[in-house]
């Protein structure tokens, strides 16, 4: 699947390599993630502030919850009996603990935070935050950054582009 920003993810057969099905999310649909049982993708909408619930069954939206201002990552994990989802939001350097968890607490990190991706065992959420430069470790059950990594900005002088600060991040097992 792949988010277009026009508020629709394309399914595409991996093994054709062919589109074959529009899915309806949100206005400006960013970044998405798959919930646990991988029965349907979870969908930040920056432009809306929401994140959309997507049946892949029933090619259906299921719903909407709001998210913060302007989110652009989403990511889940499991933690002890429940679920944790982590909302990345552009406007105020948060990644927030929301959906699963109603409470909406969330954990200050740096600019932007853009990715994030749990542990295999969900012990830590690890953000990229792009215009701040670092990459937070988040303890998903005191809702705290336990450790912070900081990426040297190679050409301080001048601007900043896309792809020299960190963007997207993967846990290999």
């Amino acid at each position: 699947m792949v988010a277009v920003g026009d508020g629709t993810i394309q399914v595409i057969d991996a093994r054709a390599q062919a589109w074959v099905d529009t899915l309806t999310s949100g206005p400006d649909s960013e970044l998405f993630t798959h919930d646990a049982v991988g029965k349907g993708p979870h969908v930040a909408n920056e432009n809306d502030n929401t994140i959309t619930v997507i049946n892949l069954e029933k090619r259906a939206r299921i719903g909407d919850s709001q998210a913060g201002v302007e989110p652009e990552g989403v990511t889940i994990g499991a933690g002890g009996k429940t679920l944790n989802q982590y909302v990345g939001n552009d406007q105020h350097g948060a990644f927030y603990r929301h959906g699963f968890a109603p409470d909406g607490r969330h954990v200050l990190v740096d600019a932007r935070p853009r990715f994030a991706e749990f542990e295999h065992d969900s012990s830590e959420v690890w953000v990229s935050s792009e215009i701040g430069g670092t990459v937070s470790v988040i303890d998903p059950m005191k809702h705290a950054v336990i450790g912070k990594v900081t990426f040297e900005i190679l050409r301080p002088h001048k601007t900043i582009q896309v792809g020299e600060l960190p963007w997207d991040i993967t846990i290999a097992p």
